[in-house]
This record gives structure tokens, C-alpha cells and sequence, in this order.
């Protein structure tokens, strides 16, 4: 439970020119209105004007830290020190809270070019760094879905007058098993009581009994046709779904200084339409590429 807190550096960019690297000429945005929302369709002058004026011109959502952000402070540098930085700030079995509102602070701050003084936090490198000459995960796809996030915190009236709104949780899992003891338990551990359910998805089976207990509803498993996209895992939407990603031993890891925007990995959609989960996967890391060199310039 120790903490370590941080101060945030002068921003390099304003917002509108933060928006204008990821939106040109607003190109690409379409007024976003929710069901839940304030303040009807907004556009994106009306999402910068927020994250101006009320985000980060308005009550500092870490003022209880006296400005600060905080950060979990006792995970080990990877590989027993060989590298001079934890692979993540979260140790086994830990878990970190942020509120929406400071979440939302946190990427408006990584957009605007403001670094954390003291600790080479991974979204803003993420977000800034070069990506072969060509581009930054800020003006792509990634930058996209950062200002959708910011919509909709600036449509969340949980947020309205400076509110924190609901509370996210980072967490990391225990320790894995080893590979000896997985194959040890799979034999004497049934499936049928797991509830496992079967999407035969353009693949040519269709055969409900090799997964009895049922399938997954259309919502969630429907082959592409002629005049509409298919609907798979990756779809969301679904009541009571958590996501599970197949990812790299380190989430993000191939995706540092590679990748702008939507490649062939299931790591960059989960990040990109899930912007939280890029938002603290980068943020809680000071590592580079891979997950273990040092921080990179």
C-alpha cells in the first residue's frame, strides 16, 4: 500500500491543438450524444472547451494529494534488477482506484504533452512518441479514442461541477502457476460445471454438442454477411461481460513506439475501444517496449 506522488510538468500543447492532432479540421468526428448524458450532441470545440475550462481549468481532481497524482510505489524492478524499472507499478495480487474524473485528467494531461515530474509515465511517452517517422499513437487511431473518452466524461453528469463520478479499478492478478501444476490440476478438473458456451463464427461447425451447455446469443456471435459485419467476443455490449484479451506477456508491449493506430493485434483494439484500459496500462508503467528495457527518451 505504499503510495509515491508526483507532480505534472508545464503542458507542451493546448487542447485545441492536442484535438487538432488527432482530428485535423475536426475530420473524422461525429457529434456524440448518450442516452445517460449532458449538454445533447457534442462537438468536438465542445469536448476541447470542457477539457479547457472545467477539466483542467476547474477543480484539480488530485487536490486531495495536494496536486499530485499518486502511485503504487512497491513493485520490484524486472527481472531481479536487471532492468532499473518494474515491469508495472502493481505488484501480484494489487490493485490501484483512480475516479473517472481523474482518469479523464490523467489522458487530457497525456495529450496536452504534461509529463509526470520524477516518474516517465508510459501514456504520455505512448502517446508522443515517434513512430518511424510516420506518426504518434496521439494522432491516430488511439488519439481518436482518447476524445471520445473525454466525451463522454464531459457528457457524464456524475462529473458535472467538479464531481469525481464512479470509481476504476486497475487491478493485476496473483502470481501465475506454474506450467507443471496447470497440467497436474487439468487432470482431475471437469468443464461441465464452467458454463463454457460455444460461437461457431464462419468456421463451418455448427455442432452444439461439443459445447453443451449452450451458445453464445447473436448479439455476441453472428457470421459477416453480405450486408452487415459480423458480431464476435470483441463486440462488447453484452449484459454482465467482462473482456479478456489474448494478449503478449506484457499488455501494450509490441505496441510502444510500433503502432499509431488499428493493426492485425487484438491488444491495440481492446486498448482502442476500451481507451481506459491504454489510458492505466501505460500510465501505471514506466517501462519501454516489451514491458522491461528502461524508459526510452
Amino acid at each position: 500500500r505504499v503510495t509515491k506522488s508526483f507532480r505534472w510538468a508545464a503542458p507542451r500543447l493546448t487542447a485545441q491543438q492536442a484535438a487538432e492532432a488527432a482530428l485535423p479540421g475536426g475530420a473524422g468526428w461525429t457529434p456524440i450524444s448518450f442516452s445517460e448524458g449532458q449538454g445533447g450532441a457534442l462537438t468536438l470545440q465542445a469536448v476541447v472547451a470542457w477539457v479547457e475550462n472545467d477539466l483542467l481549468g476547474g477543480p484539480d481532481p488530485f487536490a486531495a494529494h495536494g496536486g499530485r497524482v499518486p502511485l503504487p510505489y512497491t513493485a520490484k524492478d524486472a527481472q531481479g534488477g536487471k532492468f532499473p524499472t518494474p515491469r508495472d507499478q502493481l505488484e501480484p495480487g494489487q490493485y490501484v482506484t483512480y475516479s473517472r474524473r481523474q482518469v479523464c485528467f490523467v489522458v487530457a494531461k497525456g495529450l496536452v504533452g504534461a509529463k509526470t515530474i520524477g516518474y516517465e509515465n508510459g501514456l504520455e511517452r505512448f502517446m508522443h512518441k515517434d513512430v518511424y517517422g510516420k506518426c504518434t499513437a496521439a494522432g491516430g487511431d488511439f488519439g481518436k479514442a482518447w476524445w471520445s473518452l473525454l466525451a463522454a466524461c464531459a457528457a457524464d453528469p456524475g462529473l458535472a461541477k467538479g464531481a469525481q463520478g464512479p470509481i476504476l479499478v486497475a487491478a493485476k492478478g496473483r502470481e501465475e502457476p506454474d506450467m507443471g501444476h496447470l497440467r497436474s490440476q487439468a487432470e482431475t478438473t471437469s468443464l461441465s460445471g464452467a458454463g463454457l458456451r460455444a460461437c461457431f463464427y464462419d468456421d463451418g461447425a455448427d455442432d452444439a454438442s461439443l459445447m453443451p451447455d449452450g451458445r453464445v446469443p447473436e448479439a455476441g456471435c453472428r457470421p459477416p454477411s453480405e450486408g452487415r459485419p459480423g458480431a464476435d467476443f470483441m463486440a462488447g455490449g453484452l449484459t454482465g461481460q467482462a473482456t479478456q484479451d489474448i494478449s503478449a506477456m506484457f499488455l501494450g508491449g509490441y505496441i510502444y513506439g510500433n503502432v499509431c493506430s488499428l493493426g492485425g493485434g487484438q491488444d491495440e483494439r481492446l486498448m482502442v475501444y476500451y481507451p481506459e484500459v491504454s489510458a492505466l496500462t501505460f500510465f501505471l508503467s514506466e517501462a519501454g517496449a516489451g514491458g522491461t528495457p528502461p524508459p526510452p527518451p
